[in-house]
């Protein structure tokens, strides 16, 4: 067959020769092209490498070569039918199933079925589920075969096996020492790369090297190496824990009752809201806070496994950015004025963070940009669980700030606790946390004079007022009642004064100085906990 088709595409070859108007000389000449000699070499390289070690598909029982009028497509007919003596006991599998497919390329192209479709079901009827390479690479092999007659052995793992020096011991010793003398920090390829190149190669081989960065990369995970952040963390999921849980599920609710009442947006479709008679439009606000720094040391660094570097725990200066976003308009902004601070944290610089200047951005610049901006709507403002959100003003009711006996006013600066009412057998009665209380003080002459000031009346007085003081402990006899128990609360609230009288109504019900803010106007939430 391979002879035939050569002489066909000789004569297709003289005749487009004589087409272009080209001599007989020009076509002698050009079969003497350089090509064509390549060509020539090609084809008595392979007659030789047949009698060695090559294979045709003739060499396998149960192929033959038919013509076209006694071409039969039937299983048995193309299958192999290897026996003890076959050629195919002693080649592989693979090179049996690439001459089964082009002995059935070339059955289905007998029958005038065209390329694509013959290798297909060649690759389909052999491999089972080939590649979509796998018709094309069918080609291929029929291409090769008719032209010298046999396939080329599949070369897969036939290259040749380089020994590269960086697998030496002595090299990877050198360099694990090298690494070992720099500052895990200052560790990095190009440095390395250089120290191998310049001053390791020379000494042992005698040459400059030039090492790829990529296999310098690959040895260092070798040689017991990983590029990784310098860091100590457990993480501990929490999203299941039962007070999580508990918050969760009403909250969600929550959630979906505001939804009702705001504004959904699908692409550039705005649907509005069914309001009915006395509600307003609700609008969703969310606030995070991002710091940024220098990072004046590394984060990442080639590190052994069991390394870890004692590094400085400031990262070094930052800029943090507190910023509140509503779904409409993102980052609320009216020309200059945003809903974004800046904040440069330091001792030297604007101090620190806390829940004042969250409050001072609300009230001068978040909520009178809200209103601005959703004129007759109400905001559903929504913070994270930190300390700053739960922070309590000043004058809130903290039982952890108030000592035990009366104190003076001055001295419990910044806090100054407002009034309360509280319920005692049903009737509700307004309580003062100050009295005018004479006191002795001693002058600089070490006289002592006796001075009315204004003094916080102390966790004592407040529950003896409310009837709930114990002159002794419930829990230890003969002792007296203590202010804090430093100890788990008790189911009756008795273990120490501190707790039983956070747990009186009014102190439960204190709210958070963010909460107190928000709610004048608008409603407060907070995310839950591993959100």
């Amino acid at each position: 067959m391979a002879q035939i088709v050569e002489e066909e595409d000789y004569d297709q070859d003289k005749e487009d020769w004589q087409l272009l108007g080209l001599s007989e000389e020009d076509v002698n000449n050009a079969k003497d092209s350089r090509t064509l000699q390549w060509r020539k070499r090609k084809r008595d390289e392979a007659d030789m490498a047949l009698n060695s070690t090559s294979h045709s598909l003739l060499d396998f029982p149960g192929f033959t070569i038919q013509a076209s009028s006694e071409v039969e497509v039937e299983e048995h007919k193309i299958t192999p039918n290897p026996n003890s003596t076959s050629v195919c006991n002693t080649r592989s599998s693979f090179e049996t199933c690439r001459l089964q497919c082009i002995h059935r390329y070339f059955t289905y192209r007998l029958q005038n079925m065209k390329k694509t479709k013959a290798s297909t079901i060649a690759a389909k009827e052999i491999w089972g589920k080939p590649s979509s390479y796998r018709p094309l690479a069918i080609q291929s092999w029929a291409a090769e075969y008719i032209e010298f007659g046999f396939i080329s052995p599949h070369r897969q793992g036939k290259h040749a096996k380089r020994f590269s020096f960086l697998s030496d011991e002595d090299i990877a010793e050198s360099v694990r020492t090298w690494l070992q003398n720099q500052r895990p920090e200052q560790r990095n390829l190009v440095d390395l790369k250089k120290y191998i190149d310049r001053e390791l190669t020379p000494t042992k081989l005698g040459v400059l090297g030039n090492v790829c960065l990529m296999t310098l990369r690959n040895y260092l995970h070798k040689w017991g190496y990983t590029y990784r952040p310098n860091k100590k963390d457990m993480y501990f999921d929490g999203h299941e824990r039962p007070a999580v849980v508990e918050y969760r599920i009403p909250w969600a609710k929550r959630i979906m009752e505001y939804k009702k009442l705001m504004k959904e947006y699908t692409d550039d479709t705005i649907i509005e809201p069914k309001l009915e008679p006395g509600q307003q439009e609700l609008v969703l606000v969310t606030q995070d806070e991002s710091t940024f720094y220098v990072n004046d040391s590394k984060r990442d660094m080639w590190l052994k496994q069991d390394e870890n570097l004692l590094r400085k725990k400031n990262p070094g200066m930052s800029i943090m950015v507190s910023e509140f976003q509503c779904v409409c308009h993102g980052t609320m902004h009216i020309k200059g004025w945003m809903s974004r601070k800046t904040f440069c944290a330091g001792q030297n610089r604007d101090g620190y963070w806390q829940h004042g200047d969250l409050l001072e951005q609300l009230e001068s610049d978040v909520i009178p940009l809200f209103e601005a901006l959703h004129p007759g709507a109400k905001g559903v403002f929504i913070f994270d669980q930190s300390a700053n959100h739960g922070a309590f003003s000043d004058d809130a009711l903290v039982t952890s700030r108030m000592p035990l006996k009366p104190k003076p006013a001055d001295e419990m600066k910044p806090y100054k606790f407002r009034d309360t009412t509280y319920i005692r057998e049903g009737k509700s009665y307004e309580q003062t946390m100050y009295i005018n209380q004479e006191m002795l003080f001693e002058t600089k002459k070490g006289k002592e004079i006796k001075k009315t000031v204004l003094c916080f009346k102390g966790v004592q007085k407040i529950l003896d007022e409310r009837g709930l003081w114990f002159d002794n402990d419930p829990y230890r006899k003969g002792k007296k009642w203590r202010l804090f128990c430093n100890d788990t609360e008790k189911p009756d609230h008795r273990c120490c004064a501190r707790h039983l009288l956070e747990s009186q109504p009014d102190f439960i019900n204190q709210k958070s100085a963010l909460q107190e803010m928000i709610e004048e106007n608008h409603i407060f939430e907070m995310y839950p906990k591993f959100h």
